[in-house]
């Protein structure tokens, strides 16, 4: 299983940008197995990360905890390019979007008894994010 990011290490971006991110994620097993991949955010002062969205082995999309509405309103998307290329598009950053953004993958590979196993995981690296405040203007 391979996974990487040519993402920078570092983003900046305003609240109400658009934020694209891009990782591949590919198996090289002769083994018939199923992918996982899906894009987490561990905010600061928070031990784990939590999934924005997810593409499991059955190749169905699933927000994650806070970003169902957002995916809904079609704000929130996992794409896949191609054999081995995802993306991460946010169509307006939120500042609860802010801390480290990576993607993960798992590979998994169905048994006999038709139960499904997890053979390994990995992350890509870390990118930081950080979402600034937009100024509000007062109109008299």
């Amino acid at each position: 299983l391979s996974v990487s990011s040519s993402d920078p290490t570092s983003l900046s971006y305003d609240e109400g940008d658009a934020l694209t991110l891009t990782c591949q994620a590919s198996s090289n097993t002769i083994q018939h197995t199923h992918l996982s991949v899906a894009w987490y955010l561990r905010k600061d002062g928070e031990d784990a990360a939590r999934p924005i969205i997810s593409l499991d082995r059955f190749f169905t999309l699933i927000p994650g905890p806070g970003f169902e509405q957002r995916y809904v309103e079609g704000a929130v998307r996992l794409d896949k390019l191609g054999e081995a290329t995802y993306t991460l598009n946010m169509a307006q950053l939120e500042l609860s979007d802010q801390g480290q953004i990576f993607c993960g993958a798992e590979e998994w590979i169905q048994d006999p008894d038709r139960s499904w196993y997890m053979m390994t995981r990995k992350d890509a690296k870390e990118s930081t994010l950080t979402v600034k405040a937009r100024e509000v203007s007062e109109t008299s």
